[in-house]
């Protein structure tokens, strides 16, 4: 299940939202534990580290994220596609977990297809022009969750 909706831009500044990748040279590939993504504050400074480097696809773990979340993620410069965790059992957190990958809006035409396991797993599969294809995994196995460690170990086997 990926969950994307829109944020207010006013944070970035103009040139940093028309930096276009140009997919025939190259697209850079970044991943960072974010340690949680509730504040909005943060969201934003890392938004404009990224677009200012030139990342074009950025992988975070434990985003620590609720499936009612309430502020927004996409913006002008990417796209979010979230994987949020649902506790099976009472004594879990559904905020300890989660992954999210960012995605330039300009290679959101490439995305084919979307698989996500909650709370650890989300897989885009690019193709892009001459039938090059990318599959980009971004993958949070947690360590106090061993059943769910396991389930998504077998979900990436297959």
């Amino acid at each position: 299940m990926s969950n994307s909706t829109t944020m207010p831009t006013s944070f970035a500044d103009t040139e940093t939202q028309h930096n276009n990748p140009n997919i025939n040279e190259k697209i850079e590939i970044a991943t960072h534990n974010i340690q949680g993504l509730n504040n909005l504050v943060k969201l934003q400074n890392w938004i404009q580290y990224c677009s200012k480097n030139n990342l074009h696809i950025v992988s975070l773990t434990e985003t620590k994220l609720k499936n009612t979340h309430e502020f927004t993620l996409t913006n002008l410069i990417y796209k979010f596609f979230i994987s949020n965790f649902i506790p099976y059992q009472k004594q879990q957190r559904e905020t300890s977990l989660g992954t999210a990958l960012m995605i330039h809006h300009s290679l959101t035409p490439y995305i084919r297809n979307i698989l996500t396991y909650p709370g650890t797993l989300i897989r885009l599969d690019f193709q892009f022009p001459n039938n090059n294809y990318m599959c980009i995994i971004s993958t949070y196995l947690p360590s106090n969750h061993d059943d769910l460690l396991m389930r998504t170990q077998r979900q990436l086997n297959n």
